[in-house]
């Protein structure tokens, strides 16, 4: 039981998960509504100031926007983890410390802030690109008029853009990371989950009795259980028509 337990989405990540999209939310789910409403405020005020910013980068002037576009991101990540840490701690009653290191595998936290820096930094690529398109067609167009305007800041442009891109890469790279480390970890977690079901009944299992442990569909249990067979660590066998599968050490 245990087990299959560890197969399922804990109620503190879908509390982190919900702040994680909108700040506060995980709070406003545990009955928290003032502590929901701060993240919340704070979110909608680094929002329009990373707008401003870009918006204001056109002329060379303002905040960073690459630097705004990183702040946005990790104070996602941080609203996902006090919404998580609030229910953890409540429900196993734990110190903050241990409550670290068991709340969320690193794997996890790579897809978070990974998926959070891609997100965030595609956006501010897209309102960056379009502001500064409808800035420089007026430009030209004033230009070719004879008349004067302030020329855009294209060496800023380029090194604020280029530090966008590389962000929303460096996300996308941590995110990917993660999730083939988090397919690692959950193959082996439904590997023991069968061999410890196996080992309760007599050291054997058929590929419905995988799928059921495992909860994955009867073909991936059956390729979980051939794995072990290649691996020399279960034999194939059949009887009344049924095929088991031994373990052999």
């Amino acid at each position: 039981m245990m087990q299959i337990q560890s197969l399922q989405i804990p109620a503190h990540q879908v509390y982190g998960f919900a702040s994680l999209v909108a700040p506060g939310l995980g709070h406003f789910l545990q009955r928290m509504p003032f502590r929901g409403v701060l993240w919340l405020m704070g979110a909608l005020t680094l929002w329009f100031l990373l707008y401003m910013s870009l918006l204001e980068g056109i002329h060379g002037g303002g905040t960073p926007y690459s630097l705004v576009a990183i702040l946005v991101a990790f104070y996602h990540c941080v609203s996902m983890y006090a919404a998580m840490a609030r229910s953890y701690q409540a429900q196993r009653d734990l110190a903050p410390a241990i409550a670290v290191q068991e709340m969320m595998p690193v794997y996890l936290w790579k897809q978070v802030l990974g998926g959070a820096l891609a997100v965030v930094g595609a956006i501010a690529v897209v309102v960056w690109s379009g502001a500064l398109a409808d800035y420089a067609s007026a430009w030209f167009t004033r230009h070719a008029h004879g008349g004067w305007w302030h020329r855009p800041a294209w060496g800023q442009f380029l090194s604020q853009t280029a530090l966008l891109w590389g962000m929303t890469a460096l996300g996308g790279w941590l995110f990917w990371t993660g999730r083939k480390e988090r397919e690692g970890a959950l193959q082996a977690i439904r590997e023991r989950a069968v061999v410890a079901h196996a080992l309760q009944h007599g050291g054997r299992i058929t590929v419905a009795e995988a799928s059921m442990v495992a909860q994955i569909p009867l073909h991936e249990a059956r390729t979980l259980l051939e794995s072990l067979v290649l691996e020399r660590h279960a034999i194939e066998s059949e009887q009344n028509g049924i095929v088991y599968y031994h373990l052999t050490n």
